[in-house]
């Protein structure tokens, strides 16, 4: 049997306050799906490893990852460990899913699109002068090519 992982409850605990931060206790816990007790007890130390549900739910609000979560990286998201190429590929197969999707699951994809997006353009903000001309012009359509067809439907 594996050993189980251990949850970095530091970087929980980080999401956490900056989320009560922003939005005040209830509002984090109405964001995030939390209840509000949890929420106090997580920021006083007092809750054990956080089940896969609520480290799920605090990744989607935060854009982090479940993995940065855990402790098993130290990137915050995946997108950056991806370089442009693999982010401007990544982008148009979300495009293409997208574009199969009934009514009801395009929501979901969107907010996907859209923190991929996000994150892309933070790449290429600061490393742009790393890339090749080339990788930042193909990442830079991907995004557009993103926004355009979101911004349509």
């Amino acid at each position: 049997m594996c050993p189980k992982e251990s949850v970095k409850n530091d970087r929980v605990v980080q999401v956490i306050k900056e989320g009560v931060e922003k939005l005040g206790v209830r509002g984090l816990a109405r964001s995030v799906g939390i209840s509000p007790s949890i929420i106090t007890r997580y920021m006083q130390g007092k809750v054990g490893e956080p089940t896969h549900a609520t480290l799920k739910k605090l990744a989607e609000y935060s854009d982090r990852s479940i993995s940065w979560l855990r402790g098993l990286s130290d990137t915050k998201s995946l997108w950056l460990d991806m370089d442009c190429g693999a982010q401007a590929c990544m982008l148009e197969d979300m495009l293409e899913i997208y574009s199969m999707l009934s009514e009801e699951y395009k929501g979901t994809m969107t907010i996907l699109i859209e923190r991929g997006c996000k994150e892309a353009q933070e790449l290429l903000d600061s490393r742009s002068s790393d890339i090749s001309e080339q990788q930042v012009n193909e990442l830079k359509q991907a995004i557009r090519d993103c926004l355009i067809t979101l911004d349509e439907d």
